[in-house]
């Protein structure tokens, strides 16, 4: 019994599922995608392409404490008529805008202008990002800044700048740092894994209890014709399960006291749960068998089914009279098979 309840306990865990939920806990953190690598040239010129002047201008990086941020600057000198340095960004966000921001600086020789253009992917005017001129009275570090909204994942940025032809441009120097191309903030909110479950309860089985009883009549008598009347009654027998008080006392009581068998008689068997009627192929009183059952009442959704077989009977012999030259013996059989389920 304890086996049958374990067993039912491990179906309804079994029957169990499962649900993930996913909830944001915690604070939430920005971070902004920037796209240059190297801005600061803290590496030299790596990640960088440099075009120099005709004349061949010269390019290197020094360390300054006067440098927007970091330590060193890219310095470009020598023949400042037509220069420019490039990177090719990647990762870019499709659709998003991202803005542009560089410092440069002019260490001039002498007096002139230098402007400056940043393109995106070529040098055209509609590919224009950002504008910026310094002139000869200023040395301080100036910030240019513009926007650009990406169609690709991929972009190159131009840096390009002239400056005044003649002594001036052969002598000054340009400098940058910080080159940067920003894209726009993203909120990360760090997220944690709730495991819930949802049980799904075991159906209830119903309790059902059945009895059927079977009697068998069996007649026998001697060659003698005749016989005196006789009762024929059964005493109770009770049919017990192991696990509980279940009784079945059948019983048969004639209806009339004469039974007169002929040199074959017949056996019927029929079957019923209440009443049975036995009828003999001579003129005899019907006899009644009838079989009750009780079942003890159910408690549990845990179902066993008990089936108990009994063959009884009782043996009569008749007083024959001083006429009568055999003796006739009736002897009636009657097995009682019940099937009932009893719940434990």
């Amino acid at each position: 019994m304890k086996s049958i309840i374990r067993s039912s306990l491990l179906a309804l865990l079994a029957t169990a599922a499962s649900a993930i939920s996913t909830g944001s806990t915690g604070a939430c953190t920005t971070s902004v995608q920037q796209a240059v690598q190297n801005p600061s040239f803290e590496d030299g010129t790596t990640d960088w392409t440099i075009a120099t002047g005709a004349a061949g201008s010269v390019y290197d990086t020094y360390r300054t404490s006067s440098a927007p941020d970091g330590s060193y600057v890219l310095a470009i000198n020598g023949d400042l008529a037509s220069n420019g340095l490039s990177q090719t960004l990647t990762d870019l966000a499709v659709g998003s805008t991202y803005t542009l921001s560089l410092y440069w600086q002019l260490l001039s020789i002498g007096t002139g202008t230098c402007s400056l253009n940043v393109y995106i992917d070529s040098a055209e005017s509609s590919n224009v990002a950002a504008t910026g001129q310094l002139t000869s009275a200023s040395s301080a570090w100036t910030q240019v800044t513009g926007q650009w909204t990406a169609t690709s994942t991929t972009h190159k940025l131009m840096v390009d700048f002239t400056c005044t032809a003649g002594s001036f441009s052969s002598s000054s120097e340009v400098n940058f740092d910080d080159i940067t191309f920003t894209g726009p903030t993203v909120v990360n909110c760090p997220t944690s894994t709730v495991q819930t479950s949802t049980s799904t309860p075991t159906p209830t089985p119903s309790v059902a209890s059945a009895s059927s009883s079977t009697p068998i009549v069996a007649m026998t008598s001697s060659s003698s014709p005749a016989a005196t009347s006789f009762p024929v009654l059964f005493t109770s027998v009770p049919v017990q399960s192991s696990s509980s008080a279940v009784t079945i006392v059948p019983s048969v009581r004639p209806s009339s006291a004469a039974v007169r068998p002929s040199s074959s008689v017949p056996v019927q068997a029929s079957s019923a749960s209440s009443s049975v009627r036995v009828t003999p192929s001579l003129s005899t009183p019907a006899h009644q068998l009838s079989a009750s059952s009780s079942s003890a009442p159910s408690s549990s959704a845990v179902v066993q089914s008990l089936t108990s077989t009994a063959l009884f009977g009782s043996s009569t012999a008749i007083a024959a009279t001083e006429t009568d030259e055999d003796v006739v013996t009736s002897t009636v059989y009657a097995t009682v098979t019940a099937t009932f389920t009893v719940a434990c």
